[in-house]
Order: C-alpha cells, then structure tokens, then sequence
C-alpha cells in the first residue's frame, strides 16, 4: 500500500489545535503504524510459536504498513520545517515537486505504483481516523470516501489501478472521486458501510472528512 497526499494546497499549512494538516494526516498515519509495532511486540513474547498470530501480522502489515508516502509539495518549496522528527523519521516519505493538475499529479504516482493500492489525500484535510483504517484495512477494490458539507466537502481515496481518461482534467481531490465513482472506476464507502459506535464516547458518530 502507498499514500499519496496533495500537500501543494495553501489549506495544508493551516493549524487545528496546534497541529498542521498535514502533521495531522502524518499522525493518523503513524498510529496504524504503532499498531503494527504492538502486534509485532506480541508475536515476540509469544516467541513466534503461534501461526495465528504470524499470520495476523503479515496480513496487518500488508494493509497498515505503506511502502512509501508521496507528499506532492508546491513546486520550488522545501519540506515544512516544523513538522516534529517524531513524526516524519519513522514514515517512509518521498517528498515530490512536481508540475501538473492534481489528476496528472496523482496519475503519476498510481502508475509508479505498478498496481499497488495508493490511499489518496488532501492536504488541506481533516480526515476521520476511522476512515483512513477503513480504506487501508478492510476495503477492496477501488473506493471512495466523500463528505457533503458544503463548501467544506473532501475526499479521499483508495485506488487500485490508473485513472481511466476523461474530457475534462479534474483539478480538485473531490472532483477526482465524483467522476471515479460516476464512471464505475470506484465505489463510494457510506457510513453505513463503517462502525460508527465510539467505545469511548457510547454514541454513535458519523465519520468525518472536511476541507
């Protein structure tokens, strides 16, 4: 599995509680991955004597773990300097300044993927924790994940092929989703689709995702 997330949009530097958008969507990231960390930690005290639990690994890290994350950067601009090491060392991130639409951009990266998954993102996102488990976890196929709240309405994707060619180039993560699912290239993941019970809340929520 591969991320890609646009991170050339102004909205990607913007602040929620201390954090930028993209330091938020790294930290989702990182929590899959510190999941994997505990299930690696449990097959060691087990002593790997137990298949079941070899297995759960392998399959967790084939869904949790990316390869490599592609942060498209405006181009001529640098790697945000205040993102924290803790953050950004253990991610496998390629920073990218490449020229192009978003689809172009995004193109690209599915076609280097060689048919690998890519999760899609904006940069200038808030994305659900449990949308980014879901997509990366138990969705299969092409499918994606758009919000309605207006102007404030996102996207993001799962995508297991290249685009297919359109008359017109989309030039927004949202757009990119509308026609995916309108051309059948992708399903679109409903709430209903999701567990929207929070343990810790004892309520039901809907998943969030908004610009």
């Amino acid at each position: 599995m591969r991320i890609w997330i646009d991170a050339s949009q102004p909205g990607a530097a913007l602040r929620v509680f201390s954090l930028s958008l993209l330091e938020r969507q790294l930290q989702n990231l990182q929590k899959s991955e510190n999941q994997l960390r505990g299930l690696e930690n449990v097959e060691r005290k087990l002593g790997g004597m137990v298949q079941a639990e070899r297995q759960l690994r392998q399959i967790a890290e084939e869904h949790i773990r990316p390869s490599e994350i592609w942060i498209e950067l405006p181009e001529g601009t640098s790697p945000p300097s205040d993102l924290p090491a803790e953050v950004v060392e253990p991610l496998p991130i390629r920073w990218m300044n490449q020229a192009g639409s978003v689809r172009q951009r995004l193109q690209r990266a599915l076609v280097d993927a060689a048919g690998e998954p890519v999760l899609a993102f904006s940069g200038d996102t808030v994305v659900d924790q449990r949308v980014v488990e879901h997509l990366a976890w138990w969705s299969g196929g092409s499918v994606v994940f758009m919000s309605d709240d207006g102007d404030k309405s996102g996207a993001c994707l799962r995508l297991e092929e290249p685009l297919p060619d359109v008359v017109d180039p989309e030039h927004e993560l949202l757009e990119i989703a509308q026609a995916a699912v309108h051309t059948g290239t992708a399903k679109q993941l409903q709430n209903e689709d999701m567990d929207t019970y929070i343990k810790k809340l004892r309520r039901e929520l809907a998943p969030y995702l908004f610009r």
